[in-house]
């Protein structure tokens, strides 16, 4: 999964508010499955990088 992609456009406010939310999103949705699962998951591992 990833979020709104971080390089090519300048940083805005609206821009910022576009980045943050991708990620936040994804995350509260994940959460929200995990919630519904019969055997939820113990932990949740996130990571963010540019490159690996």
């Amino acid at each position: 999964m990833a979020g709104a992609r971080v390089l090519g456009m300048p940083w805005t406010q609206a821009r910022r508010r576009q980045l943050l939310a991708s990620r936040v999103d994804t995350t509260v949705a994940d959460v929200s499955l995990m919630r519904r699962l019969q055997k939820a998951p113990r932990v949740l591992v996130s990571a963010s990088a540019v490159g690996f």
